[in-house]
């Protein structure tokens, strides 16, 4: 019996690859042919919708999915065809290009929840059932209003109240990157989303994780990663012995925490962390491990992207660093260890910095939709259930309609006037870092706290720069990650002597 199977699994992979070696080898002209005699009746009903000619077996996708990343293949794709909406056959599916301001709008904000779903089942294992990014309709809506970032007081009460940890741990990681700086070049962006798992671990839980933690962490991403980049692994529960059991672990962890502080029901005096905040805010639904774990992995790798675009912009521009280094002297300077979340909130310079990093260098710059139901039209354009809409950010964000030199670093174009900046606000038009609509990121203001707090102590406390050679776009676990990255850190003499 198994030498039968055996011999059928051989077989068919020479059957298989005996096929794919054919099919490789026809001319493109035939492969063009061979789709159309395949999925002419589908492309008829979108005769009307440009787009690359799709070719047997994987259709166009593959234009998306070359050498480029995905955002720069689209931003290509969105030149050449030059369309509110373009069509990409992922084999025999039709998909649809999102390029128009107007539509992403329709999309993600009059028509989300309601027409489109967002795709995450590959996702799903990791994240757990408390946790709205992984829930559509109504279950979306529910796990909206419970969670944490959505409590009444969190902005007012909790946010200022986790820029003393945040400073703190901030600096002790800059002590430690011009430390390692020492020998040679470091990693910045894996040593920045390092510095952001200690913050949020520290936020969320009262206290930092440690490498052990972050191995699981990182490795989980990684599970993530491979089933996000691989539609047959989407299909099948993740099957890695060792993700199984570094889930269990990762989990039991935040609960232990979560069963030791609500021993006693009530706030402890001076704790700052989410879960004694929450035992008040949220009295009718304990914290749950998912939703701990959703944090970390929803804003860590992001923040600390966007805080090495930030970085990875000003180390080329001196004058600008300058210039931020004097308003950052004038309101933060001369308190580096005690600053205010409201003292670090006057500093309008730094906000247009952190706005134009993260217009040039958005770390979420390409996702996608599926609409929920037959009969959904975008611009006149008619899908079924389960069409994927793409989303470009980067596309939006380099718009040259709209933005005016849109490859340039230049913050100052957020200071043209106060109707700009307003206009232009988070989750705009043509600016949406965090998303948009109803799914716009719900920690953000939280995200941007660590980006500010960050940039503040690169700028004023060391003197860093980067190698622009090794600067290389990373789509990783949905987000552009330039591990690639190579700078270095050494400490002045405004660095804290005690921390």
């Amino acid at each position: 019996m198994g030498c039968t199977f055996s011999v059928l699994a051989v077989i068919t992979v020479v059957i298989v690859g005996v096929i794919y070696v054919i099919f490789t080898r026809l001319p493109k002209s035939s492969k063009k042919t061979l789709f159309k005699l395949i999925h002419g009746s589908k492309m008829k009903q979108f005769s009307n919708t440009p787009g690359p000619t799709p070719v047997f077996p994987m259709g166009s996708v593959g234009k998306l999915l070359g050498s480029d990343v995905p955002w720069v293949a689209a931003s290509r794709i969105s030149a050449k065809y030059n369309s509110g909406i373009i069509l990409i056959w992922v084999m025999g599916e039709p998909a649809f290009l999102i390029n128009s301001t107007s539509l992403l709008k329709e999309v993600l904000q009059d028509k989300d929840i309601k027409c489109f779903n967002k795709e995450v089942k590959h996702l799903g294992p990791m994240l757990g059932p408390n946790d709205p990014f992984c829930a559509n309709g109504d279950e979306y809506h529910k796990l909206r209003e419970l969670h944490p970032f959505m409590r009444p007081n969190w902005r007012e009460i909790w946010l200022p109240s986790q820029t003393a940890s945040i400073r703190k741990l901030v600096f002790i990681n800059l002590s430690k990157m011009a430390m390692a700086s020492k020998e040679k070049p470091i990693k910045l962006m894996w040593l920045c989303q390092r510095m952001m798992f200690d913050t949020f671990s520290q936020s969320l839980l009262g206290t930092t994780l440690g490498d052990e933690a972050h191995e699981e962490y990182h490795f989980i991403g990684e599970i993530g990663d491979i089933r996000i980049h691989s539609p047959l692994q989407q299909k099948f529960p993740p099957w890695q012995p060792k993700y199984h059991s570094t889930m269990k672990s990762w989990y039991a962890r935040f609960q232990k925490f979560i069963d030791a502080s609500y021993a006693n029901p009530e706030p402890t005096p001076g704790a700052t962390d989410l879960i004694n905040f929450l035992k008040k805010e949220r009295a009718e639904k304990k914290y749950s491990p998912d939703e701990v774990g959703e944090t970390l992995h929803g804003g860590v790798y992001s923040v600390g992207s966007a805080i090495v675009s930030v970085i990875h912009c000003l180390a080329k521009d001196h004058l600008r660093v300058q210039k931020l280094k004097e308003e950052l002297n004038k309101y933060i300077g001369a308190k580096l260890d005690s600053f205010t979340y409201d003292e670090l909130q006057k500093c309008e310079y730094l906000e247009c910095v952190l706005r134009e990093a993260l217009r040039l260098l958005p770390p979420v710059s390409f996702y996608s939709r599926k609409a929920n139901k037959d009969g959904v039209t975008v611009n006149g354009v008619e899908l079924k259930k389960g069409s994927t809409v793409m989303i470009s950010t980067w596309d939006t964000h380099h718009d040259g309609t709209f933005w005016t030199d849109p490859f340039l670093f230049n913050p100052e174009r957020w200071q043209v006037d106060e109707d700009f900046l307003k206009n232009n606000t988070y989750g705009s038009d043509h600016f949406c870092p965090f998303g948009r609509g109803l799914r716009q990121c719900m920690g953000y203001p939280y995200g941007l706290l660590n980006i500010k707090i960050s940039v503040a102590a690169f700028v004023l406390t060391t003197n860093f720069s980067t190698d622009p050679n090794t600067w290389k776009d990373n789509f990783f676990f949905g987000i552009n990650m330039p591990y690639s990255l190579r700078g270095r850190v050494t400490l002045n003499e405004k660095f804290p002597s005690q921390l």
